[in-house]
């Protein structure tokens, strides 16, 4: 691993699923199977010890695609 920098190391491109927005997904939007949909569920141990093992102290976390712009106007948030 590298030294530890003396500035934040943050990450702006990390993805994570929220499992009711998802579950109007459907085909083959409707899941990743295995690890990644592990992954992508995961909010807390994994990440943050996976994040401890980079070297990474933030994550700008986003929606993993296809997120709300599939969804019906109706359930969009406003």
């Amino acid at each position: 691993m590298l030294p530890k920098l003396k500035c934040p190391v943050i990450a702006i491109e990390e993805h994570y699923w929220d499992a009711e927005l998802a579950s109007h997904f459907t085909g083959i939007e409707a899941g990743r199977p295995g690890e990644t949909q592990r992954r992508l569920d995961d909010l807390g141990a994994l990440r943050l010890k996976e994040m401890d093992d980079a070297g990474i102290d933030i994550q700008v976390l986003s929606h993993g695609a296809p997120s709300a712009r599939k969804s019906e106007p109706t359930s969009r948030s406003s």
